[in-house]
């Protein structure tokens, strides 16, 4: 159920009453986000810290709330939520409380916790006397940037103002429907446009315009604009729609559009794309939940064939300790002799778990392996022997464990190999996190990592010290040391970064943000910078 807007504002005047008179008797419970679904949070505590399904967890960004999520199932030392409102803006590490004083009252006092309702979710439809969504809900960010970048090589000079907005409006018109815009204009005050292939020094690039209607209680739904569709992601932006059709947990539908060129309005001219796709969601109140989907999709380039193939993608909960997701994609035709044949073959393939054993550890492990795809039509021109046909494998894995609290220790390794290539790569990696370093509100990171690749070895190491003033203000100071060497030269060289960055929020809504960089390279040193100022709403 979803509460209107008026009684969520009573609960929240009745909570900071209650809050006030219980805050003296116990305290607060802090949670950490350590994942975030399409449709849920989930957190490191339990019923061991004292989390009760039907809490509300308020998540919060230095200066402003940020967002609001109703536990909905508890495990001993985790538990998930359906968050109020969108998942968009909840990010892992985010950090949450929730009010004990606040609990208990409401026990007291028989005030249940709002139920939330939304896309995927299996809750019965909103009772008598609660209404739905407020129309025209709008949300996102407005802002105004500066990029620049001053090297001993002026050809390499960057002075670029700029524009953006990310907005999204829920509920237009009470229609139910979602318009979403996220866009960049920007303006180039050096000679540096020129080189790239530009012929005007301002440009806008649109990266998302979508109209769509996907509510989990309606037998149809629609998407139109510029998008990248959630049941096929693997065909990336196009300016086109889908349509499809759910009965249950199955959904099916169609999509058609044209590629972009990433200005204005415009569409990629003679390129098409086309799906159709099936997929599945099943989501309840407990812990286990997935979301999988299936299409075969066509590119073509003057009505000739560049590309068709399989895409696979999908996403699990299995309990409160273990999630996954992955995609793939199976081509249905290849080059042999100069001729064009049907086969299928795995082009690309990715797969991550992550593991949340108990609240001080969690662990991570990830496979990718990527092949060269020929294009038909777009490729045609360009000799085969430019392309390595092998397939290539990745491997990744993470552990991050609580040692003393505040202090966190992270190790992780990467593996990859590929026929052909030199020598296979790798990169051990080791991070030590310790907040409220004595005291003193100083965050304190340390980062050392071995990296070996085809062409180049060597190792990176970062320090970083991060401190919180008035609860506004986050000032960052960062060092990095990059020593390497080239595959087949014996010197050694070194890149030397040192950066700042601070972040305001000049009030609940005026956020702005300030980083440089001084890079001293061996070659050529250079300077960066960038200044943000905006709004949240």
């Amino acid at each position: 159920m979803r509460p209107t807007r008026a009684v969520l504002l009573l609960m929240m005047l009745c909570a900071s009453g209650m809050l006030s008179l219980y805050s003296r008797q116990s305290g607060d419970i802090q949670l950490t986000v350590t994942y975030v679904s399409s449709k849920q949070v989930y957190f490191d505590a339990g019923t061991e810290q004292g989390v009760a399904v039907g809490d509300t967890v308020s998540l919060s960004r230095p200066g402003r709330s940020s967002a609001e999520v109703v536990i909905t199932a508890v495990a001993s030392h985790s538990s998930v939520g359906r968050p109020i409102g969108p998942t968009a803006g909840i990010k892992t590490g985010d950090q949450g409380s929730i009010a004990k004083g606040l609990r208990e009252s409401a026990a007291r006092t028989t005030i249940a916790a709002p139920a939330v309702r939304d896309s995927g979710s299996s809750f019965p439809p909103p009772q008598t006397g609660l209404s739905a969504e407020p129309e025209n809900v709008l949300t996102g960010r407005i802002g105004l940037q500066y990029t620049g970048e001053w090297a001993d090589d002026s050809r390499l000079n960057i002075a670029q103002p700029a524009a953006l907005a990310h907005i999204r409006l829920r509920n237009v018109l009470g229609t139910g429907m979602v318009l979403s815009f996220s866009g960049r204009e920007y303006y180039d005050f050096s000679d540096s446009y020129a080189r790239y292939g530009d012929s005007v020094r301002s440009r806008f690039d649109l990266y998302q315009l979508q109209l769509e209607r996907d509510r989990p209680g309606d037998w149809f739904g629609f998407s139109a604009g510029r998008m990248v569709s959630r049941y096929v992601s693997g065909l990336g932006a196009f300016d086109g729609g889908q349509a499809f059709l759910r009965q249950g947990a199955f959904t099916s539908g169609v999509l058609i559009g044209k590629g972009i060129q990433g200005r204005a309005l415009g569409v990629g001219g003679d390129d098409t794309k086309t799906a159709v796709f099936v997929g599945f969601q099943k989501q309840d109140e407990s812990f286990w939940n997935c979301e999988v989907s299936a299409a075969y999709a066509l590119q073509k380039v003057n009505g000739n064939l560049d590309r068709s193939f399989v895409y696979l993608q999908g996403s699990a909960t299995l309990g409160p300790m273990l999630s996954m997701f992955g995609n793939a994609e199976v081509d249905l035709n290849e080059s042999q002799n100069g001729q064009r044949i049907s086969t299928g073959r795995l082009s690309s393939a990715m797969l991550y778990f992550n593991y949340y054993p108990v609240r001080w550890l969690s662990a991570s492990l990830g496979y990718d392996g990527t092949r060269s795809v020929y294009l038909f039509e777009t490729m045609k021109g360009i000799p085969d022997s430019l392309f390595n046909e092998s397939l290539r494998h990745g491997f990744r894995a993470r552990v991050t464990a609580r040692v003393l609290p505040g202090i966190d220790l992270t190790g992780a390794a990467s593996y990859g190999t590929r026929k052909g290539d030199a020598r296979d790569t790798r990169t051990l990696s080791g991070t030590a996190r310790f907040a409220d370093l004595f005291h003193s509100g100083i965050h304190f990171i340390a980062r050392y990592a071995d990296i070996t690749n085809v062409y180049l070895a060597g190792t990176d190491v970062t320090f970083e010290l991060e401190r919180f003033f008035i609860s506004r203000v986050n000032l960052l100071l960062r060092y990095d040391s990059y020593s390497y060497s080239i595959t087949g030269i014996g010197h050694a060289y070194q890149t030397r970064t040192v950066s700042t960055s601070l972040n305001c929020c000049l009030s609940r809504s005026l956020y702005s943000t300030v980083r440089g960089d001084y890079i001293i390279d061996e070659t050529m040193n250079s300077v960066r910078a960038f200044v943000e100022v905006g709004l949240w709403f």
